[in-house]
């Protein structure tokens, strides 16, 4: 292939990728983040283990999952968040606290 075309391509690629980029999701409100606090509490000894078996890890996933169905169970029509969200949600609410009453 000649450098043009892969010039060529690299700039498809970076089109591609500028033109797809992720949307925000919409903020989470204050209702929200007091449901994902109460359905992390349930689970808090699976979600905050330190261990790191595989046995561990899967169940810290088992219980993300089940976190997620009740959390958009119960969230109606404000749209769906994904474990991911839910995870960096709790990890910069954690953080948060961290900050607001140190030590």
């Amino acid at each position: 292939m000649c450098f043009c075309k892969k010039r060529g391509i690299k700039r498809l690629r970076f089109q591609l990728t500028m033109n797809t980029q992720p949307k925000r999701g919409s903020k989470f409100s204050k209702n929200e983040e007091y449901l994902l606090i109460s359905l992390i509490a349930k689970y808090k000894s699976i979600i905050e283990s330190k261990a790191t078996n595989a046995v561990t890890w899967m169940e810290k996933h088992i219980k993300w999952i089940q976190i997620e169905k009740e959390f958009n169970s119960n969230c109606g029509l404000n749209g769906r968040r994904s474990v991911k969200m839910l995870k960096e949600k709790y990890i910069n609410l954690k953080k948060k606290t961290k900050e607001n009453f140190p030590k």
